[in-house]
């Protein structure tokens, strides 16, 4: 059985596509708590905050509708000043971010709040909003990109967030079906239970990869069947660069670069 792109997109439209109303409210909510952490963060701290931006699939406009056991994806950009910070201070970020951010919601239990290799997960229940504090360590002079710190204090790559939401914006403006399939990828990943395996930015790279090596599909269920289909002969085996030049002798079983770095 054929599905028409209508039938495909009453589905997005009512089951897995943010609304603007509700996408505007979950973005309130995140800037909120972004005053509530300006506020929080004390003098004393060996960090700065030189700025905050609100990043993720939400600001892309590629989120999925919470469920019962799925909630909303959005990511806050900390950027930092560490000057003052020592080896020791960066190794006990995440942590010192997750004691300020109980301190701001005391109401909340502690198992709402986690850490993870890059950034610290807090979760709302009654919105669904699940949020990621993304620590970057600022660069002078540069007010879109940063370093992205790990666990143990280390600098792992650079980031540029204003550049990965203009990349999707891009796509989608040359590919109206861009944002939908990739909202219906997500859910399949959900529904596989494969949400640690295959994160959202790499189905948003290899999705944009099929385009540029394929050019934007016919439909919808072209788009799912073609995204599907190079999942199961690839194995993920085949290097994404998206745009970048080969890097070999990575040894990594699966690499996707990042488009903007």
């Amino acid at each position: 059985m054929k599905y028409t792109d209508s039938q495909l997109r009453i589905w997005d439209d009512r089951r897995l596509r943010v609304g603007r109303e509700k996408r505007d409210e979950l973005l309130k909510q995140a800037k909120g708590l972004i005053e509530k952490l300006e506020r929080a963060i004390p003098e004393s701290s060996p960090f700065r905050v030189v700025r905050f931006r609100r990043a993720g699939s939400l600001m892309k406009a590629t989120a999925l509708y919470p469920r019962a056991d799925t909630g909303i994806d959005a990511d806050i950009a900390v950027y930092l000043d560490v000057s003052q910070a020592s080896d020791w201070d960066l190794s006990t970020l995440h942590s010192t971010l997750r004691e300020i951010a109980i301190g701001v919601y005391p109401q909340k239990s502690p198992s709402d709040f986690w850490q993870q290799p890059h950034t610290m997960g807090m979760e709302f229940v009654a919105s669904g909003l699940q949020i990621d504090l993304v620590p970057l360590i600022a660069i002078e002079g540069d007010s879109a990109r940063g370093w992205m710190v790990d666990t143990l204090g280390q600098r792992a790559h650079v980031a540029d967030i204003p550049a990965h939401i203009e990349f999707v914006r891009d796509i989608a403006a040359e590919d109206p079906r861009y944002r939908p399939l990739v909202r219906m990828a997500k859910r399949w990943r959900n529904e596989a239970e494969l949400k640690k395996a295959l994160g959202s930015f790499p189905i948003e790279l290899i999705l944009a990869e099929l385009n540029t090596s394929q050019g934007p599909p016919s439909s919808l269920e072209e788009g799912l069947q073609r995204f599907f289909l190079y999942i199961a002969r690839s194995e993920l085996r085949d290097a994404i660069l998206s745009g970048n030049s080969p890097q070999p002798g990575t040894g990594d079983p699966v690499v996707i670069l990042d488009p903007v770095t």
